[in-house]
Formats: C-alpha cells, structure tokens, sequence
C-alpha cells in the first residue's frame, strides 16, 4: 500500500493560525495511541483566530480538520479518535467547527530511515509490513509529529477538493 505525509499547503499564506485561549487543556500526548477506552470528552475546544482562509486542515497548534473533510475522514479510518474544536473570531462574531484528530501511533519507521544528527529526520522509510490495515497514523520513534494516510484516503481527500491540503510520497520498503 503507497502512503503520503498529510501536510499543511505552503501556498495558503492567507491562512487563519488558531492559538488557545489561555492555556491549552491536557490531550495527552499526540503521538501516542489512544487507549481503547478512552471516549471523545463533552467538552468542545476553543480556539481563537484571526481574519484569513479556512482551509480543510490545520496543522498547528493540534492537527484540525473541517466539518466538511470529516466526513471523508470517518470514511477512511473510523477508528481514529476527533474531537469536536470550535474556532472563534470574536471580531466578526464567527465561529466555524473543526474536529482535532489523534490519529494512533504505530511502529513502523524502517531501520533504513535517515536521521541528522540532531535526531531530526532527513529521510523517512515505512516498514509496509508493519503498517497493516492503518489508513490513517503516525509514527513512533521520531520526533516529527507527522500524519500519514494511506493512498485510499489520500484519493478520497483529491476527489473532494480539500483545501490547504499537501500530500508528499513516502518510500516504503
């Protein structure tokens, strides 16, 4: 199975940046995998922006997607764990629901990936073998808080013309 970095599109400049209203709640780490048990919490998130574009994914602070490409989401990986965030722009009285993903953490970076030396990475490989049936995870063992999708989720983001969306290849051996 090909797969692809899911990645914020550099060509959106005029997009909006949510930060927290005061400090940001505890989600656990994002890099790991949520626990079997662990249920979406009442509570919704609160972000606040600025004037700018609304694209379908946002990266920063928490990888957030929109109301509109969730549905394609839910689709591909059913098992991933979203929680509804609401983006506020208070001078425009707007406010639009996005959904945070904590896409589940696998091993599955190939011994052949390259690091630099400060750890960072400068090539990554997938173990295909150890990615099983995952349309949707991120990797343990980097530093990088990368989302990766699979090629089915990938054509279903194309198709439906996702905005500020950038899917890079990855090498898989």
């Amino acid at each position: 199975m090909d797969y692809f970095i899911l990645e914020r599109d550099v060509l959106y400049t005029d997009r909006i940046r949510p930060v927290w209203d005061g400090e940001p709640p505890e989600l656990g780490q994002l890099g790991t995998a949520a626990p079997a048990n662990l249920q979406p919490q009442p509570e919704i998130l609160q972000l606040r922006v600025m004037d700018g574009e609304y694209p379908d994914y946002l990266e920063t602070p928490v990888p957030l997607i929109s109301k509109r490409f969730k549905p394609v989401f839910d689709a591909a990986a059913p098992g991933v764990l979203s929680l509804p965030a609401v983006l506020r722009n208070p001078a425009h009285m707007r406010q639009d629901l996005y959904w945070m993903i904590q896409a589940p953490a696998i091993d599955a970076v190939d011994r052949r990936s390259e690091f630099h030396k400060d750890g960072s990475l400068s090539r990554l490989i997938i173990d295909g073998e150890r990615t099983g049936d995952y349309h949707v995870f991120r990797l343990t063992g980097i530093r990088e808080p990368l989302i990766i999708v699979s090629l089915a989720m990938a054509e279903s983001l194309l198709r439906r013309l996702c905005s500020g969306v950038r899917l890079r290849p990855v090498e898989i051996r």
